[in-house]
């Protein structure tokens, strides 16, 4: 029989190199890729918040984070090493959304954003893609997102400190070292304590506002309890958590507790109670209680931010829903959260401007992406409340950071929701050599190094036993 073989081979004197060959140079490259592409949209995700560039389409623009085209390119370049599988079923939940959607916009009386629709479309496009890992693999990628918020953390208490002995002025203001045209706008970069304080809140140096901060670390807890556990980790977080004076996060943490806390054993109690004690202390030593306080009444008052996010967005659809064609259309894209403050729940937004049809399946088509085979469903159902209550339908870091850490990958094999230590008491397999197989209803997209995701027996048109 003849056999297939790869490109001849400068460094081998131009003799032909075995097709199997090529796979395992291939396979070997495909974990760094990973992990390449996952540190690179971490830092999307963090570092590159306040960097944005200005686009106006059809009249009406403003400006669009830079992590939406270096995503596109990272996932161009990811192609090349790694097997990236579409989701039949979340294509036809985003195909629907996306129907509705349109069918609002023909429909719209007056005008509409071309860059809300614009921003719709390219950034829940590629939830349609998921790549397959073994846990080994997403386990170190996770791994990236925790080490990179101890980095923001240690960065934030080290702004407190600053700003103890010197002034917060001190702090590095990316307002003024980032031209104006190339910033996202509308957040509060620098913000006070309380009204008239002198001492300001610790935003990370390149966190959007100390919510931004407060959330993304209260979920890299989550992920810590969840995964790993490590009680040093956990007890840092939490002290960063306070440390924000900002209740976004430890909102989040409070809601999901219940969940969160649903599958811990008891000696992960233990731990969780260690870190509970750790909060305490802290809270102690730097008054916590008298410094936060005035927030608890906050959502009382119209123009607080408490009111802007859990107040407002519920007055909004009451109101809204007092109108028979909301079932269908909306006000048209880009025509909702005018008012300066206003942090509008995802689904309100899609609501507003595209029906309340429109915003139950764009619900149903995320809550698919997240729970479908999920490696953990309690972190599914963190993101989901997440992005729903505390996120941005078309900022893009909001969706791209529950894609990434919910949606983008599946562990190999899996076929139900459970988390990795229970997992990991099953036996997973421990590398992440191949690329592995879809499911019935999944599509494989194969990457475009030579032989990358082909049969294990080398030859064309044929398949492995464990294949068939």
């Amino acid at each position: 029989m003849t056999q297939t073989t790869a490109p001849r081979s400068l460094w081998q004197g131009g003799a032909p190199a075995p097709a199997k060959h090529v796979r395992r140079a291939s396979n070997s490259l495909r974990q760094p890729a990973l992990m390449a592409f996952f540190a690179f949209e971490v830092i999307c995700l963090t570092v590159l918040q306040k960097f944005a560039f200005p686009v106006n389409l059809g009249g009406a623009g403003g400006p669009v984070q830079v992590a939406l085209p270096l995503t596109y390119a990272a996932l161009f370049v990811l192609l090349f090493f790694v097997k990236f599988s579409v989701d039949r079923q979340r294509v036809v939940l985003l195909t629907g959304a996306l129907i509705f959607a349109f069918v609002t916009i023909a429909m719209v009386p007056g005008t509409y954003s071309t860059n809300s629709v614009m921003l719709m479309v390219l950034i829940y496009l590629p939830f349609i893609l998921y790549i397959e890992v073994s846990e080994a693999t997403y386990h170190k990628l996770i791994k990236i997102y925790l080490n990179a918020m101890i980095i923001f953390g240690a960065i934030a208490m080290l702004e407190q400190v600053a700003q103890l002995i010197w002034s917060w002025e001190v702090w590095p203001n990316l307002d003024y070292i980032i031209p104006s045209n190339f910033q996202m706008e509308g957040f509060v970069y620098i913000q006070p304590f309380q009204y008239g304080s002198h001492f300001m809140k610790p935003n990370g140096i390149f966190f959007l506002e100390v919510s931004y901060l407060s959330q993304w670390t209260a979920i890299a807890l989550a992920l810590e309890l969840v995964y790993f556990r490590r009680t040093w980790r956990m007890s840092f977080y939490a002290v960063v958590l306070l440390s924000c004076l900002a209740g976004t996060g430890l909102l989040l943490l409070l809601v999901c507790a219940p969940v969160l806390l649903s599958r811990v054993s008891k000696r992960s109690l233990a731990v969780v109670g260690v870190v509970f004690l750790v909060c305490v202390i802290t809270a102690i030593s730097i008054n916590w209680v008298q410094n936060v306080q005035h927030r608890f009444t906050e959502v009382e008052h119209y123009n607080s931010s408490a009111n802007h996010r859990f107040v407002v967005p519920f007055e909004v659809l009451a109101n809204f829903a007092q109108h028979p064609e909301s079932i269908l259309i909306g006000e048209g894209p880009g025509n909702g959260a005018k008012e300066k403050g206003d942090m509008w729940w995802a689904f309100t937004k899609v609501a507003y401007e595209y029906g309340f049809i429109d915003a139950i399946m764009f619900t149903i088509f995320l809550c698919f992406v997240l729970f479908k085979k999920a490696p953990s469903a309690r972190i599914a159902f963190l993101l989901i409340i997440f992005f729903n209550f505390m996120g941005g339908f078309i900022i893009p870091v909001y969706p791209f950071l529950i894609w990434l850490l919910g949606g983008l990958f599946r562990i190999r094999g899996s076929t139900s929701e459970k988390d990795g230590p229970e997992r990991r008491r099953r036996g997973s397999g421990g590398g992440d050599g191949g690329s592995g197989s879809t499911s019935g209803g999944e599509k494989g997209m194969r990457g475009w190094l030579p032989q990358l995701g082909s049969t294990s027996s080398g030859r064309p048109g044929r398949s492995s036993p464990s294949a068939r």
